[in-house]
């Protein structure tokens, strides 16, 4: 008959209780599901073209440096609405104020200039919206506005300044006949 001493264990079982131990306490962890950490969206950089007529803010018998405001709308039916005098204040009781995202003051623009300016548009930007300080505040375009999405993005933005007002709009490539594409 065979008699098992348990009372003094060998090196190789209690190697083997400790590593059963271990695997175990290994495969008793709950699973966690890594949640990615979202980044805020970065604003995308645009450049805009700014074109100058010769007659530009005409006031007293000659042309006039303009000031320019670039806003950053959310939507456009408070901007299109708003009168001169609200936009110049840039009241923040005013009913524009909810749309403003972002609103940019540029130097004055001279008559004949163009320049170029980027701006960084935020990513919730709908519309952009121009307005110009004119002399004469009953000039009936003193701002305009564009639809902002990626083909608009893509073409450009030209901002022109005539004496009439200003306007902006995606800048349109003209094509000479007879070029191949």
């Amino acid at each position: 008959m065979m008699v098992h001493n348990f009372a003094k264990p060998n090196k190789l079982s209690i190697f083997f209780i400790v590593g059963t131990i271990i695997l175990l306490a290994g495969c008793s962890k709950t699973p966690t599901m890594e949640v990615p950490i979202l980044e805020p969206q970065k604003p995308l950089s645009n450049t805009l073209e700014i074109r100058a007529g010769p007659m530009i803010n005409y006031y007293n018998s000659s042309a006039n440096p303009l000031v320019l405001s670039i806003y950053q709308l959310s939507s456009s039916a408070d901007f299109v609405t708003s009168g001169f005098w609200q936009l110049l204040e840039s009241d923040q009781s005013a009913p524009v104020a909810v749309s403003i995202l972002q609103r940019y003051r540029l130097d004055a623009v001279y008559p004949n200039e163009v320049r170029q300016v980027s701006i960084d548009l935020l990513p919730q930007t709908r519309y952009l919206g121009i307005f110009g300080e004119f002399n004469d505040p009953q000039l009936p375009r003193f701002s305009a506005i564009i639809a902002i999405d990626k083909q608009v993005l893509d073409a450009g933005l030209l901002v022109t300044i005539d004496q009439f007002g200003v306007a902006v709009s995606a800048i349109v490539e003209r094509s000479v006949i007879g070029e191949s594409q």
